[in-house]
């Protein structure tokens, strides 16, 4: 029998299955970086003809982690805002990223790759920065998959760099969607940076290309009251209230961080098959999220890093943190907690 070329054997192999149980000794094919079989220990070598063969003994494969919530264009401020108080979006982040330019990005994105590669995490979804094409073109040679968006706010007074109006945020993604869509291990998710600043026009226009583009809105949510007040007194709704009224919400939104819910925004969430993002390091300064009642719900739960300025990229540390933080606050739940952590946030 004519053996197969494949580029790759790996032997002694364990590994976790679907159900998170462990498997021993197998031997694992890849070819074109694609796994093809899995086999018996010392059984490949009747079917298979390997250009190499690692020997894979003392270690373990694991599913690839992903990054459900990361900021790109924060990478150079690693660790900046641990100690500083809220509201650090206008205060520390708005101020660096309209200093951004290609080099920058590029520099941005190379060390997020390399950051997240080394911790084992193998897709993200990037919140949303400037001169994406310049991260993208980094992140397809990387060979992670990613969901790349542009920062769209349309809000008066923002620095010039950065300012825009709602048709120029929207055609600034629609030219990324464009290019990088569908190349190598890459999407194009549109994105409300912030709903405090960001028109209704606007929230109108890239709710609506999302839906005709079949791709996914992201938007930062319910992370400070800072940006849930300014919605109560103004339309007397709270944002994913407010969202609903503007259909935008569905299987097709991520909403991040989400920390201050309402019973009812919960019920909205569940209803509208919403999906959820916490990022545990960065919300421990400002809130704990109620995960436990989302699970109860069904409501999907990824988890995120929220980018490098809050101390890195690394998906294992938000675990331990957030196991940390759930203890704490609503004692050992662990059939909860392992609920959550084996949830695949899809991107």
């Amino acid at each position: 029998m004519k053996k197969e070329k494949i580029d790759l054997l790996l032997t002694n192999v364990d590994f976790l299955d679907e159900n998170w149980e462990m498997v021993y000794g197998k031997e694992i094919a890849v070819k074109d970086g694609v796994i093809t079989d899995i086999r018996e220990q010392g059984t490949s070598g009747e079917h298979y003809e390997s250009e190499e063969t690692v020997d894979c003994r003392g270690k373990v494969f694991l599913p690839g982690l992903i990054d459900a919530h990361m900021h790109t264009g924060q990478q150079l401020l690693r660790g900046r805002v641990l100690d500083e108080m809220p509201m650090i979006w206008k205060r520390i982040m708005l101020p660096f990223e309209s200093t951004l330019n290609e080099e920058k990005m590029r520099l941005s994105a190379s060390l997020a790759a390399l950051d997240m590669i080394r911790s084992g995490t193998c897709g993200f979804i990037d919140a949303g920065s400037y001169y994406m094409e310049a991260a993208a073109e980094v992140y397809e040679k990387s060979g992670l998959r990613g969901a790349l968006s542009m920062s769209t706010m349309d809000e008066d007074g923002l620095p010039e760099s950065i300012a825009m109006t709602a048709e120029e945020a929207v055609q600034r993604t629609d030219d990324l969607y464009e290019r990088f869509h569908g190349k190598g291990n890459l999407k194009v998710f549109y994105s409300l940076r912030s709903l405090i600043s960001c028109s209704e026009e606007l929230i109108e226009m890239a709710a609506e290309r999302a839906k005709e583009k079949k791709t996914t809105i992201q938007a930062h949510m319910n992370e400070y009251p800072g940006e849930i007040n300014p919605y109560l007194s103004r339309y007397q709704k709270r944002p994913y209230e407010f969202l609903e009224e503007k259909g935008v919400l569905g299987p097709w939104f991520l909403g991040a961080h989400s920390l201050l819910l309402s019973e009812e925004e919960k019920e909205l969430i569940r209803e509208r098959g919403v999906r959820i993002c916490h990022c545990p390091f960065s919300n421990c300064g400002k809130a704990v999220p109620d995960t436990p009642s989302l699970l109860k719900r069904g409501i999907p739960v990824g988890l995120g890093t929220d980018g490098a300025a809050h101390g890195g990229l690394s998906i294992w540390n938000e675990m331990k943190i957030f196991r940390s933080v759930m203890n704490v606050t609503h004692g050992r739940l662990l059939q909860n907690l392992q609920s959550c952590l084996q949830r695949r946030f899809w991107i």
